[in-house]
């Protein structure tokens, strides 16, 4: 009977503990935050010229503090595209797929409006493109790059939905095309447009 008492007084004890300390867990869970996201990627710049319409996937961890408007955010990105036919090269395939991986860290600023959060973010990273050309050799490189963009996240219960639209600038002197002869310069944007979930 003494060690069911003292087994039973334990638990108690820390039912107790539990309740006392989960506004505090609730508090830090919601200064962390990980997501999720796709949508569509479009190509801007000299890069339209190269690359189809494509999709994206995203997932980060983002990090809010309580009190303020600022933020911060890294991300993981995989953008796929169908390759176009290179103007000015008659060797360039029709056929074919670009992909971009990218790894960024992004400041965010944002107000609360009720459930509505709308927000803007920026930063910095790297972007691993790459060329596979059907029948052909694929060709990659690293990039640094910036984006920029505006979102809006609205609450949904215990989670956050949110639609993002940003631009990438890739810092970039050449295009995808391998038979290329000229290094000429070459901008290349991407207008990623997203939608996912927070929790």
């Amino acid at each position: 009977m003494t060690r069911s008492r003292l087994g039973a007084t334990a638990l108690v004890s820390i039912l107790a503990l539990s309740l006392a300390h989960a506004p505090a867990h609730a508090q830090l869970g919601r200064l962390w935050h990980i997501g999720f996201g796709g949508g569509v990627s479009v190509p801007a710049g000299d890069l339209k010229d190269a690359l189809k319409d494509g999709v994206h996937g995203q997932a980060f961890l983002g990090f809010g503090p309580f009190s303020s408007p600022f933020g911060g955010r890294i991300a993981v990105n995989y953008q796929r595209f169908d390759l176009k036919s290179l103007e000015g090269s008659a060797t360039s395939p029709s056929t074919g797929s670009g992909t971009v991986l990218s790894g960024l860290a992004n400041m965010m600023y944002g107000i609360n409006v009720g459930p509505i959060h709308p927000y803007l973010t920026a930063g910095l990273g790297a972007f691993d493109l790459t060329a596979s050309p059907d029948g052909g050799s694929s060709s990659s490189k690293v990039h640094f790059g910036v984006d920029g963009g505006a979102g809006l996240q609205v609450r949904l219960g215990r989670i956050e939905g949110f639609v993002e639209g940003r631009y990438e600038n890739l810092f970039t002197d050449k295009g995808l095309d391998p038979n290329a002869t000229s290094a000429k310069s070459f901008a290349a944007q991407i207008i990623p447009i997203t939608f996912g979930i927070t929790y």
